[in-house]
């Protein structure tokens, strides 16, 4: 009866950690996040008090023309940044969500097998049954790996086109 006890103890202490790494995974992306946009209102303040007082200082039509052209590249490239940032922020914390998961499921896989092996022990004559399930089990195991690795393989190639599209973008604005 105690090692069902201690057995129900550890499976809810497990359960806790994992609750508590996954809020934590989340609450550090939402935190970066946060700061990011801050940093980044902050920064948009800075340039607009900037780019009044260049107005206010204009006094040929010309220089209007450049100062209107410098300051629609210098937004451009804002929100470019921005927008990278933002990307890299919730790439990093998909990518630990990732992983987690995938430690959470090897240790699903690893209690499973423990307690088939328990109960192999303990009901003889339930091989059959029990390597069917370690079967389904191992079966289930490759394919969660098999969609993994594609689901890394598409979000290196999203990685790479969000890349190239914002720099084609900035050097499209800085030709501009």
């Amino acid at each position: 009866m105690n090692t069902g006890n201690e057995q129900l103890k550890q499976l809810n202490q497990s359960s806790l950690d994992a609750a508590s790494r996954a809020a934590n995974i989340a609450l550090t992306g939402a935190a970066q996040m946060v700061k990011l946009q801050l940093d980044a209102a902050k920064a948009a303040l800075q340039e607009t008090t900037g780019n009044s007082k260049a107005l206010l200082a204009v006094s040929e039509p010309q220089e209007l023309l450049a100062l209107r052209g410098q300051m629609a590249e210098a937004q451009i490239k804002s929100a470019l940044s921005l927008a990278r940032n933002m990307y890299d922020i919730a790439a990093q914390t998909q990518s630990e969500f990732a992983k987690f998961a995938e430690l959470q499921f090897a240790a699903y896989n690893q209690t499973m097998v423990a307690a088939l092996d328990q109960a192999s022990k303990s009901a003889p004559g339930a091989d059959v049954v029990i390597a069917g399930i370690k079967s389904t089990l191992a079966a289930g195991t490759a394919a969660v790996e098999s969609m993994t690795k594609a689901a890394k393989q598409v979000a290196g190639l999203a990685d790479a086109n969000f890349k190239a599209a914002a720099d084609a973008t900035t050097k499209a604005s800085v030709r501009a």
